[in-house]
């Protein structure tokens, strides 16, 4: 059977009938291939490259190649284990390691994000949500909510913005400012003590900036001109200090210790010099801060839904895979 590409389902004058549950709904199809393919790519391909071109030869590498596997094989596994299944009272939400389940009771209301993601919003815990991407999804699937209100969308989360020739200066303009203040930090402070720390918190802050609150081709980013968003800024803010307060001696610790370690971990090597302990710190410190803006963007998209949740009205319209 032919994939179908998203559609729209009206859910006008749907009622909840409790007799149909429960209904297990796995991921759809237009979202699970993409996940699948990531995955392979990065267990498979990345690894095989690897091992082509002769770079498996160290336990550094061997590391970093497991860390491939480890990472494509999660996104494989999720794209097949993740279900959502409803019951006459209940949400359930469940994954490769975790189970949530709420009562229709603690919903407080719910939005359709891009590519048909959901999200649902909770009464309690502060207004915190639970999301999940576009599932297989039937007209009973929706008439569970019937009842519940919905959340205006919060379109600035999921949309990639215009790509207009302001916004394509802007995003360079910004992305060479924070370049050239990196390198300018490096000849300043070459040789003086503390000169990795200072550096890596300048880089980590401005990578996060650049990825919560810049657009680009891929993301939209959160406005700084909106209400809410000015509002959690010094929330995010105390957490990024926190943050840096806790990974910059860690840092230290691991800087430390670089002498004592294996001779294949430091050899600088390539046209570029690099060695693997260089190249592990560098994926460290990229990966660090990717999570770092993954939760100050959930955190500025609990803000607004909290903001946007409102009934609107006895029909909705909503994307189905």
């Amino acid at each position: 059977m032919a994939q179908m590409k998203p559609r729209h389902i009206s859910a006008s004058g749907a009622s909840f009938d409790p007799s149909l549950y429960p209904r297990t709904y796995s991921m759809s199809r237009w979202n699970q291939r993409p996940m699948i393919v990531a995955g392979l790519v990065i267990a498979v391909v990345l690894p095989t490259q690897l091992w082509r071109s002769g770079h498996l030869t160290t336990q550094p590498e061997l590391f970093i190649a497991m860390l491939y596997v480890l990472a494509g094989g999660f996104l494989v596994l999720r794209a097949f284990t993740l279900k959502v299944i409803l019951e006459p009272d209940a949400i359930t939400v469940r994954g490769i390691f975790s189970r949530r389940r709420l009562l229709r009771g603690e919903i407080a209301g719910w939005s359709v994000g891009g590519r048909g993601r959901m999200i649902v919003v909770l009464r309690n815990e502060d207004h915190k949500t639970i999301s999940f991407p576009a599932m297989n999804a039937d007209r009973e699937f929706f008439a569970w909510f019937a009842g519940i209100p919905q959340a205006k969308p919060v379109e600035i989360i999921d949309t990639p913005p215009g790509d207009s020739i302001v916004t394509q200066f802007l995003t360079w303009l910004g992305i060479m400012a924070g370049i050239l203040t990196i390198l300018l930090l490096f000849v300043f402070l070459n040789h003086k003590p503390f000169e990795a720390q200072i550096v890596f918190a300048v880089a980590d802050t401005e990578f996060i900036f650049f990825l919560v609150f810049f657009d680009s081709r891929a993301w939209r980013g959160y406005s700084l001109r909106n209400k809410t968003v000015q509002q959690e800024l010094p929330r995010l803010l105390g957490i990024h200090c926190l943050f840096l307060f806790l990974l910059v001696p860690v840092l230290t610790f691991i800087l430390s210790v670089r002498s004592r370690l294996p001779g294949s971990w430091v050899a600088e090597s390539g046209t570029r010099n690099d060695s693997p302990f260089g190249l592990t710190l560098a994926m460290a410190g990229s990966l660090t801060a990717m999570g770092q803006a993954w939760v100050y963007r959930r955190i500025l998209r609990r803000a607004l839904e909290d903001e946007n949740i409102r009934p609107i009205g006895n029909s909705t319209s909503v994307n189905t895979m």
